[in-house]
């Protein structure tokens, strides 16, 4: 009688209010993802064939020729402006600091929209050039492309990068460049040799929330007419009237996702990021000469 006694104690020592309001959250979220990846054990119905073979590959390489190109873009401008403000002081940094983020305000689907109607040919751009005597070619405003699609990724995505990498580098990476510039390192060879390395858990996180929202996006690729995973989802659904597929794409779609979180895993390894060492201080930013005296911008360190 000792020991369930023992194990009922230990129980309640190491549980708290928190742990039983958590455990139901925490499977009332998992059911639904669950109920998805059984389906992949379930027999597939006579649509799935044709989806598989005629649809399937294409799917994916749009998908994922649309997230490795969005992220790419994102790395790189998102990066650089979080260097740029974390390691700089410049005339309106205050304003530039806080502006940055506000793309991540406006919805893809709804930029994708707007850039539409601004660059069609009743639009405001191509109705200004008109107005000066300008007759553009008409595909230098095709916005409705897998290349348009990026672009409006990009431009309304790349602040989860930046937000998360301009923070990493402002609060804990201070001792490592200061050593560099001290060292008379350049700064492009400060940023590619030591900002961009100690980044990389900030610009991974960064990049993989940018990863789930082009995934996840439907209103975007669909008004540009790309096929991808969620377009593959609704067609299936709503256009073939077949929601065993769909749920079975979907359950594919959820393997893929945790594939790449594994991988990302994986690469990272046994390496740890930490922000205890006493090397991690604040960042102090160098000051800027600019214009006002004559000379282009430059560093002043």
């Amino acid at each position: 009688m000792q020991r369930p006694a023992k194990l009922l104690r230990d129980i309640q020592r190491h549980s708290n209010g928190w742990l039983w309001i958590s455990l139901p959250a925490a499977v009332f979220i998992l059911l639904p993802i669950a109920a998805i990846l059984v389906s992949l054990f379930a027999a597939p119905n006579e649509n799935w064939g044709h989806i598989k073979q005629y649809m399937l590959r294409d799917y994916v390489l749009q998908s994922v020729w649309l997230v490795v190109a969005t992220g790419f873009f994102t790395v790189l401008i998102g990066a650089s402006l979080a260097w740029l403000i974390a390691a700089y002081d410049f005339p309106m940094k205050a304003f530039f600091r806080w502006a940055l983020m506000l793309p991540l305000a406006v919805p893809p689907y709804i930029a994708a929209y707007t850039y539409s109607n601004m660059l069609s040919y009743t639009g405001v751009v191509q109705k200004a050039l008109r107005s000066l005597g300008v007759r553009p070619d008409q595909s230098w405003f095709d916005i409705m492309s897998m290349k348009g699609a990026i672009f409006i990724f990009t431009m309304f995505l790349y602040p989860y990068v930046y937000m998360i990498t301009r923070s990493f580098l402002e609060r804990q990476s201070g001792a490592y460049i200061e050593n560099a510039r001290l060292l008379g390192r350049k700064p492009l060879a400060v940023f590619m040799r030591v900002a961009l390395p100690l980044s990389r858990p900030a610009i991974a996180g960064g990049l993989t929330l940018v990863a789930f929202e082009v995934l996840s996006d439907y209103g975007v690729v669909n008004y540009f007419g790309i096929q991808t995973f969620s377009t593959a989802i609704f067609t299936t659904w709503f256009g073939m009237y077949d929601i065993e597929s769909a749920t079975r794409l979907a359950a594919w779609f959820l393997v893929g996702i945790i594939g790449v979180m594994l991988m990302e895993r994986s690469l990272r390894g046994q390496r740890r990021f930490s922000a205890t060492t006493s090397k991690n201080t604040p960042l102090v930013p160098a000051r800027l000469i600019g214009l006002a005296g004559g000379r282009p911008w430059r560093s002043a360190v």
